[in-house]
């Protein structure tokens, strides 16, 4: 929190703005003795109850007599003032705090405020609660001080004061094993209204909460204690912590966020049991303009019964999110590491009333022991969306592309994409032998324009697969797959259902492996007029057609089939060998030796072709001597003839 100190024997500290937030506002008098039932009123007449418990700090603000108004702590014997609202200094004319509800109260007495001696009262209105800060932030009165934290001998405006110093999670009473849910969203609710500012997450316990933690325009985030953000249930928005204000119009997007080291654990909702979603980590929606800089996000399984994208993303920005960067945060333990999706924007005529594409996203991530890595989907039917995405994801993956429900470990693969557009992903995975094989490194069915590359260490069944998973609708072109692999791919380099030919078109491949199983081309794909590049680990390259590549399978002693002889182009060591119809074709740089049992015979050179032929004296003789009928030979004087 903003911070004067107000007691070195206690060390606490606090602010003269904003207090530490308080469970309930009483509302009519009470004994100030004992854990007790408090009612309130709230300003729409709707009646509150809570059970003031030892140690909970209790707003007091009913009593006959004012002067006993105040903030307490509730004792099993005799209340007693909170230490940072009982001295002289402690509180102005305009001071804040915060209850449970979540309501927003202000202190109405003039300054001096002097404990036992003025009269303490509290106002809330809902104009006040719904976020209408801006006048209170410059309200002048000549008798209560300048702003609303009162004289300006204790402080200047709250824009100022907030603009300079921290909230303090723990001041604030948070992390103590309870539910921090409204608490800190109340204090992060403040932070926002009041102009922005940072609240340092210092509990080394965890954050207990029960619902999404809202984090909202110009708000900072500091995690530097050891504790969790962590989710105790299922939340509402399906996001332990979101960058979102709740509203999901354009009058409502979230700018200007910042989360530093971040730390959120979605407790596996959802997973192992028979949920259809389960959490995701760290989250955004209708924002714009989201910084992260490092954090762990750690324990988002999808439920038991999910489809593809119901929950369980350690990382997503979706629907409406614009100039994210994510940069150093390790995803551990989730279905999917990370994800960003979209669909078209709402529009009235030419102006946007509900933002819904994603654009401008960039992952720079770790992640580890996470099924999918990376899943973008633009919209899950229809054709790809028009609008560009620039989307940019690189993720560094540990033992990552199996998805978690038993039965369910293949179903996907590593890299996950549907209808999305100008993405540049980049991953590296490496998978220990103990965690087994993945399904793919790349998966997509429809999408336009992106550019994929994987590097996998491990084994698969196959290393670009075009089967569908959502949809069939929509086109697969102008994509850019580079696969890099080291392992055993168990089927097909490229799988992909029949009927392509028309929704693929001008895509390029470029697949480098160790051994391939089965075949670098799944048979049943219509893959006409279709380019591809394959490098084998001990630098054979095939280069054509896939319709003429087909079959063909790689190993370690590769040529294994006789079909290479119909594959486009071999090419080793700066030869090229294209097979064509009719006509097949040598072509490099270098001279050219042909040898037999390690002889030259025929040597063809960029100004003409020598050849290595044997001496007779005639016909006969080169007959006798055992050349056969078309056979060269040279006289003694040197002429070239042909047996005949």
């Amino acid at each position: 929190m903003p911070s004067t100190m107000i007691s070195r024997i206690d060390g606490l500290t606090t602010s003269v703005a904003v207090k530490p937030p308080i469970k309930i506002m009483t509302s009519s008098p009470i004994t100030l003795v004992g854990e007790q039932v408090i009612n309130a009123v709230t300003p729409d007449g709707s009646s509150v109850a809570h059970t003031a418990l030892d140690g909970e700090r209790i707003g007091v603000n009913g009593q006959l007599d004012k002067k006993q108004n105040g903030i307490y702590v509730c004792r099993t014997t005799a209340w007693e003032r909170a230490k940072d609202f009982d001295g002289s200094l402690d509180a102005v004319y305009g001071t804040l705090v915060t209850d449970s509800i979540p309501l927003i109260w202000r202190l109405t007495t003039p300054i001096p405020v002097l404990f036992g001696t003025s009269d303490i009262e509290f106002e809330t209105e809902s104009g006040f609660n719904q976020g209408n800060l801006q006048d209170l932030l410059n309200h002048t009165d000549p008798n209560k001080g300048t702003g609303m934290v009162g004289d300006s001998r204790y402080g200047n405006t709250l824009r100022a004061t907030l603009a300079r110093l921290p909230y303090y999670a723990s001041l604030a009473g948070l992390g103590q094993g309870g539910d921090d849910t409204l608490a800190l969203q109340a204090l992060i609710n403040v932070v926002s209204l009041s102009g922005g500012g940072e609240i340092i997450m210092d509990c080394n316990a965890d954050n207990l909460v029960s619902d999404s933690i809202y984090v909202k325009s110009y708000v900072t985030m500091t995690w530097t204690g050891l504790g969790y953000l962590k989710a105790t249930v299922n939340t509402t928005n399906g996001a332990v912590l979101v960058v979102f204000s709740g509203d999901h119009l354009a009058a409502g997007r979230v700018f200007d966020v910042t989360l530093n080291n971040p730390r959120v654990d979605g407790n596996n909702i959802g997973w192992p049991g028979a949920l259809i979603a389960g959490e995701n980590g760290l989250a955004g929606t209708n924002c714009e303009r989201v910084r992260v800089y490092g954090g762990h996000v750690k324990n988002c399984r999808r439920g038991t019964s999910a489809v593809l994208g119901a929950g369980g993303k350690g990382l997503n920005f979706e629907s409406g999110v614009a100039d994210i960067k994510v940069v150093g945060l390790f995803v551990d333990d989730c279905t999917s590491a990370t994800s960003t999706a979209g669909i078209p924007n709402l529009m009235s005529g030419s102006v946007v009333t509900q933002y819904r594409v994603s654009t401008g996203v960039q992952y720079d991530v770790i992640a580890r022991n996470c099924g999918r890595v990376v899943t973008v989907l633009h919209q899950t039917s229809g054709t790809p969306l028009p609008e560009s995405t620039n989307c940019d994801i690189k993720v560094t993956a540990i033992n990552c592309g199996r998805e978690d429900v038993v039965g369910t470990e293949l179903d996907y693969g590593a890299v996950i994409i549907d209808r999305f557009g100008n993405a540049k992903i980049t991953v590296d995975i490496i998978n220990t032998t103990a965690y087994g094989k993945i399904r793919t490194p790349i998966r997509i069915n429809r999408g336009n324009n992106n550019t994929v590359e994987v590097n996998l260490i491990g084994d698969c069944d196959y290393l670009c697969d075009h089967t569908a998973f959502l949809g069939a609708t929509g086109t697969l072109g102008g994509n850019s797959f580079t696969v890099k692999h080291t392992g055993t791919c168990n089927q097909y380099a490229l799988a992909g259902p029949s009927g392509e030919s028309v929704a693929s078109l001008n895509n390029l491949w470029d697949i480098t492996t160790s051994v391939v199983t089965i075949g670098l081309v799944q048979p049943t794909w219509q893959y006409s007029q279709f380019n591809a590049k394959f490098t084998s680990q001990n630098g054979v390259v095939l280069d054509g057609d896939l319709s003429a590549i087909g079959g063909t399978i790689f190993s370690n002693t590769y040529p294994a089939t006789t079909d290479v002889a119909f594959a486009g182009s071999l090419r080793l060591n700066g030869l090229t060998v294209s097979y064509t119809t009719g006509i097949q074709v040598l072509d490099t740089t270098d001279d050219i030796d042909m040898r037999n049992s390690g002889s030259s015979k025929l040597r063809i050179k960029a100004n003409g072709v020598v050849m290595t032929v044997p001496t007779y004296a005639d016909n006969a003789t080169a007959i006798a001597g055992g050349l056969g009928t078309g056979a060269a030979y040279k006289t003694a004087a040197g002429d070239l003839r042909i047996v005949v």
